[in-house]
């Protein structure tokens, strides 16, 4: 890894940027080193320009990780290098909007019961019951679980923020059979060794062992708890707005994506063939 690539890593931790984040800006700036076989510090903008139309016509990426690689060049450069250098005209790449996977509730229990093992069965109840992100209820810490106020308090979130959601009742009961079990001291859901949080990879292999197991077909990721969490909510009458700030959403107009997800209103409308008359 380049120096300049340690550099960016530097200033995204001084930021406060989520673990995801740095890790996907320095490969990012790792891959566009080594498509031109230089240090970034060597590179201009029209090797940017470059690159990026190779992305966008060569290896024809999707609009996500397009936009991903521009956004972490121009953060390598404004941020790191602190230059500004024109990138010619880069090719527009539009985000596809793709609606997302969710369980049913019978799927959700279907996976959280797959699961023998106490504590990542805990984990995996923990991330749908509140509809938490893989880091999120991996960094997790024993005093974030407020049992009198039935809340749990979610640390440095997407954003650099934090927010509370819902302690479920019937997770309580679960949390406290897995706390007597294994003691943690300070993460809620520590790794091997005990001080460091669970692995977001450890995590992440659990649930796809977890959906196997329950025979699940569908194309989901640990983050389809999530969008779950968020769905089974909209479709019990929790509002939009309470649903965001459960979330951590920035915008109204992200979470408003479930309302195109829930089969509420698809199933209360009959479909017009069930009035023809046939024989």
């Amino acid at each position: 890894m380049h120096r300049t690539t340690y550099a960016v890593i530097d200033e995204l931790e001084s930021l406060g940027r989520s673990p995801s984040t740095i890790s996907a800006y320095s490969k990012a700036v790792e891959d566009f080193s080594y498509h031109h076989r230089k240090a970034p510090s060597d590179l201009i903008g029209k090797d940017a320009h470059a690159y990026l139309c190779h992305l966008f016509r060569v290896k024809k990426v999707s609009g996500s990780v397009y936009h991903l690689h521009l956004c972490a060049l121009r953060f390598l450069y404004k941020e790191v290098l602190e230059l500004k250098p024109d990138f010619g005209k880069i090719p527009k790449h539009k985000k596809g909007k793709t609606l997302p996977v969710v369980f049913s509730l019978g799927e959700v229990g279907r996976v959280i019961e797959s699961v023998d093992n106490l504590k990542h069965q805990t984990l995996i109840a923990t991330a749908y019951a509140g509809g938490l992100r893989v880091s999120e209820v991996c960094r997790l810490q024993v005093p974030d679980i407020d049992s009198e106020l039935m809340r749990i308090r979610i640390r440095n979130g997407k954003g650099c923020k934090d927010r509370y959601v819902m302690l479920s009742e019937s997770l309580l009961p679960r949390l406290r059979t897995y706390y007597r079990a294994y003691r943690p001291k300070l993460w809620l859901f520590p790794s091997a060794a005990g001080d460091k949080p669970l692995d977001i990879r450890t995590a992440q292999r659990v649930f796809t062992t977890a959906k196997n197991k329950a025979g699940i077909q569908k194309p989901v990721s640990f983050h389809t708890l999530r969008h779950s969490f968020a769905t089974h909510l909209l479709e019990t009458g929790a509002d939009l707005r309470y649903i965001q700030e459960l979330l951590g959403h920035a915008s109204i107009r992200t979470t408003q994506m479930y309302t195109k997800v829930t089969t509420t209103g698809a199933t209360s409308i009959r479909s017009p063939l069930d009035y023809v008359p046939l024989s």
